[in-house]
């Protein structure tokens, strides 16, 4: 599963575990951009520099 923030260049994205991974499109290509967590609130704010919010 994929779910790409609105409006922003991030995407999460859960793999096999059920862990939500944060991406950043960079030149036109996705590159991770922070640690797994199990809660995709948690894996965005890893992305955005702690703030979920942020991103939106």
């Amino acid at each position: 599963a994929r779910w790409t923030v609105a409006g922003a260049d991030l995407q999460l994205r859960l793999d096999r575990n059920g862990r939500w991974w944060p991406y950043r499109k960079e030149r036109g290509r996705w590159v991770p951009a922070g640690p797994a967590d199990d809660d995709p609130a948690g894996a965005l704010a890893g992305a955005t520099g702690g703030a979920p919010d942020a991103a939106v």
